[in-house]
Formats: structure tokens, C-alpha cells, sequence
């Protein structure tokens, strides 16, 4: 409900009366307004097919719907913007080639803060557009769910060193190919939601060639409720059913590298019954679930996945010949069948809880990598798929003999993160399974 004069009770609510033409509002708490902005445009910049323009220094703001649309248009660079205050999408990207917005600010705006889509999926050709260096923060003011800080869609977008934060649910989302989230930081997201990430995608076993690497997610939140008592009017709300990096719904082909993750979350990173994906060289610290790698559910109807396929051009030559697991074809589809999870450092500090939860198939590759726990209680939670086995709150060495995750190690991986950066003591066991050093230069450029 709204616009209701009824509820008009709290400070920051408004109602307009479109009788008489009247705004009656609560201003915030402790400002007395000497100035109030009404928005009615919708749109302030509409750029259609236009080539070899830069926008720069430029501020937008207050507009109803979507600040700036940049659509069918080539070579074009947004650079030092400021798009604030804004009732829908700030920035929409559509279609065209080599879009780049960077070096800007984008906030509190009641929808996504930058969505942006280009390419051919039927060829795989890239968009070329480029999202770099931008601060972006309080997006989804009004419509709190799936109006993320960076949507993606289409070929071949590269989102990377920005700083993303304060989000009611998703940070970036991801639909389509070949896509590059790289070097950005991401914190304080899913605040009013969860069964959310930080970084989303899922629902499709045809966005291949995906990659996200040397990222620092930390401080993912979560938002549930825990309880309600009716006889004292209280509801309590708890901090969980967020997840660093959600591979959601049968996600497929995806790479998982080189990323840091701390605190991030209910799980760290889920896949959530997809293939073919490769979770190598992160370094993961929680008290929480580090990687939790799922088959689905008995009742999940994997024909939409089959479906989404079918609607995707995969059987073409191109496809084929990029995406050569995808052409190999599947065994059981309802198993997460072809991942990969080696040289990972894992750190929990669970107290007696899950600290990872595999339901995989025996073939699945769990190698080379290393296992801590500061309390002394590391728990698996894990399923063979093949061999109808289904243990809960496993010890490490129950899982273990299972003998489907090899060479990995049980030590103190010596490492500490400060100002965004890894580092391992000369002693590391890190050097033992082959970990590579990770980039210094995670987040915004200055």
C-alpha cells in the first residue's frame, strides 16, 4: 500500500493529494528543510545512436525513472560522472559497442545504480563496454530486489576496480557470456533480503565463459527472519541466507578465481546443482559455510533448465567449439556434474557448525587444498551421489577417507588480509599446492 494519508506517520513519509495538488511530508528527523526537489522527468540523458562522444564532469540528478540511457551507440565514454538521487536505473547501457563509463559516482537511486547489456550471443561477439573505477553505493531504494549495483547482460562486459557497497540484495548480476568481474570490493549487500549474493547468476546451463577473479567480498550480511512472538508484539530479524558468490540454480561454466572472501556471508561461495565450474585459488576466512556445492532439491524441475538451453543457439559450430563441455553433454543432469575446487585456502572459525557441504558425484575433482580451523571444529556436510551416502556433521577425517578430495592438507595457511591484500608468511603451506600470489591492486584506483 501506499500514498494512503492514513500511514502517514513517520519521519522521511510523504502523500500527495492529487485532488488539491498537495504534498503533505514528515521531513527526516532532525532537518528542518529550507529546500525540497520534486522529480517529474523522467529521463535526463537519452543518447540513441550516437558514436565517438565523451560525457564528462557532468552531474545528473533527481530525475523519476532512469537517469542516463545510452542505447545502440558506439565509442562513447561516461567519465567523472555523478548520478545521485534518482528514481529508477541511474545509468542503462543498451545494445551498441566500447560503451565505457568510469571513474564516476553512482547512488541512491530506487533501482539498479548500472545496468548494462550488449553483444551477440548467436556469434558470441563481445559488447567491448567497460565499467571501471566507480564508486557505487545505496542503490535499490525503492525496489529493493534484483535491482542490483552493476547488472549484467549480453557478451563480453568488463566490470572491474570498482567499489561497490550498501545494497538491499544483489551487488552484480550476471546474464549471458563471457563476462569479466574483476578486482572490485564488495561489501554490506543483501541488507533487506536473503537467499541473495553479492555476486548472482543462475538458472541457466548456457552462460558460459564467465569469469570472476581477485575480488574482495566481505561483510555480506543477510536479512531473515528468526522469530515472531505475538503475545509481545516483537519480531526479531536475523543476519543470514546471504552468499558471497551464488552460483544459483544449475549456473554452469563459470570461473571462480583468485578472490578473497571474508565474512561473506551464510556460504561463502554456493553452486547451487550446476557444472562445470572451476573454484580455484580463493582464499576463503568465515565462521560460516566456506563453499557449499549443492544437487538441487528432489522436487526442482530441471526442464527449465533444459528449457533455457533449448532457447540457446549451443548446438551452432561457434558454440560448440567455444564451450567444448557444454558440446560433450551430460550424464545425469540433475547431478552437478565437471567441477573443479583445488588450491583453495580455507579458514573457518565455526563453532561446532558446517564448514563446507559437497553433494557431488565421485567424480567430481577436490584436490590440493588447505584446510584450518581456528576452534578446533571444522564440520562436512556432505552426499555421494553415485553411492547413495548422505552424512551430516562429518569430522574432516570422515570426509577425507571418502577419498574424493586428494592432496589436500590440513595446516595453518600463515596468511593475514589488511587493506585488501593477502600476504603468507615465507613459511606458508600456500607454496605446497602450487597457490599463486593475488594481485595487490583489488578496488578502486585513486
Amino acid at each position: 500500500m501506499q500514498n494512503l494519508p492514513s500511514l502517514l506517520n513517520a519521519p522521511g513519509e510523504w502523500v500527495y493529494d492529487e485532488a488539491t495538488k498537495k504534498i503533505s511530508l514528515i521531513p527526516p528527523s532532525g532537518i528542518t528543510p529550507s529546500e525540497i526537489i520534486l522529480s517529474s522527468l523522467p529521463n535526463i540523458l537519452i543518447a540513441d545512436g550516437i558514436s565517438n562522444l565523451t560525457f564528462k564532469n557532468i552531474g545528473f540528478q533527481y530525475s523519476a525513472g532512469t537517469a542516463v540511457r545510452v542505447k545502440d551507440s558506439n565509442n562513447v565514454t561516461m567519465d567523472q560522472l555523478d548520478v545521485n538521487n534518482i528514481g529508477g536505473k541511474g545509468i542503462e547501457i543498451i545494445g551498441g559497442q566500447s560503451v565505457q563509463l568510469s571513474n564516476s559516482k553512482i547512488h541512491h537511486t530506487g533501482s539498479a545504480a548500472v545496468a548494462v547489456s550488449g553483444g551477440d550471443s548467436a556469434t558470441l561477439t563481445s559488447s567491448g563496454h567497460v565499467i571501471h573505477n566507480n564508486h557505487i553505493h545505496n542503490m535499490s531504494t525503492v525496489i529493493m530486489t534484483y535491482t542490483p549495483g552493476v547488472e549484467v547482460n549480453g557478451v563480453g562486459v568488463t566490470v572491474a576496480h570498482n567499489l561497490l557497497e550498501q545494497g538491499a540484495h544483489n551487488a552484480i548480476t550476471i546474464a549471458g557470456n563471457d563476462h569479466l568481474i574483476e578486482k572490485n570490493e564488495v561489501h554490506h549487500f543483501c541488507l533487506q533480503a536473503s537467499d541473495c549474493g553479492a555476486i548472482y547468476t543462475g538458472r541457466s546451463w548456457s552462460w558460459r565463459g564467465n569469469i570472476i577473479r581477485f575480488n574482495f567480498i566481505h561483510d555480506i550480511l543477510g536479512y531473515g527472519l528468526k522469530s515472531v512472538d505475538v503475545a509481545k508484539n516483537e519480531v526479531v530479524y536475523s543476519q543470514n541466507g546471504a552468499v558471497g558468490v551464488y552460483l544459483d540454480d544449475g549456473a554452469s561454466g563459470f570461473e571462480v578465481s583468485g578472490n578473497i572472501f571474508e565474512n561473506a556471508g551464510s556460504r561463502a561461495l554456493q553452486v547451487g546443482g550446476g557444472r562445470d565450474n572451476k573454484i580455484t585459488n580463493n582464499y576463503f576466512k568465515t565462521s560460516e559455510y566456506t563453499i557449499w556445492l549443492d544437487a538441487r532439491w528432489p522436487a526442482y524441475d530441471w526442464n527449465q533448465n533444459q528449457k533455457n538451453l533449448d532457447a540457446s543457439p549451443y548446438k551452432t559450430s561457434v558454440w560448440q567449439q567455444k564451450y567444448l563441455e557444454l558440446a560433450a553433454g551430460m550424464h545425469n543432469k540433475t547431478w552437478p556434474e565437471g567441477n573443479r575446487i583445488e588450491r583453495n585456502i580455507i579458514v573457518s572459525s565455526s563453532h561446532g557448525g558446517g564448514s563446507l557441504r559437497y553433494h557431488v558425484p565421485s567424480s567430481t575433482v577436490i584436490s590440493n587444498n588447505i584446510i584450518w580451523s581456528t576452534t578446533g571444529n571444522f564440520g562436512v556436510d556432505y552426499e555421494v551421489l553415485d553411492a547413495n551416502k548422505n552424512v551430516g556433521g562429518a569430522t574432516w577425517a570422515q570426509w577425507a577417507a571418502e577419498g574424493i578430495e586428494r592432496d589436500s592438507i590440513v595446516a595453518d595457511p600463515c596468511a593475514t588480509i589488511k587493506n585488501k591484500k593477502l600476504t603468507t608468511c615465507p613459511s606458508s603451506p600456500a607454496y605446497k599446492i602450487g597457490f599463486n600470489p593475488l594481485p595487490t591492486d583489488i578496488g578502486l584506483i585513486k
